[in-house]
């Protein structure tokens, strides 16, 4: 019975990680720091992940959150402006943009 406990567990804390999209694979992520040309301004962006394996799957699952959805607003880039983790979740923001050297 302890190992069935342990399976279902372990396939709830799976399932939690974001994956990443095809067309979330076709987004960039750079600094904010970066020099923008020719770039239009989409929107922010979030994503955010709690309750995977280590601080580093979150940290991946909520980038990967992030990259899908600025795929879905037609960005090819991601500024990153800030990424916090605790004990419990990992949030990443940055700012969507479609890039014409991108």
């Amino acid at each position: 019975m302890k190992s069935l406990i342990h399976f279902v567990l372990l396939s709830i804390l799976i399932s939690c990680t974001t994956q990443l999209t095809e067309k979330g694979k076709s987004v960039t992520i750079v600094p904010i720091e970066e020099k923008i040309n020719n770039c239009k301004n989409l929107g922010p962006v979030t994503g955010s992940n709690a309750m995977a394996n280590t601080n580093a799957e979150d940290a991946e699952a909520a980038l990967n959150e992030m990259r899908n959805k600025a795929a879905e607003l037609g960005a090819n880039t991601i500024f990153l402006t800030k990424t916090e983790t605790s004990i419990m979740a990992t949030t990443s923001v940055g700012i969507a943009y479609y890039c014409e050297n991108n």
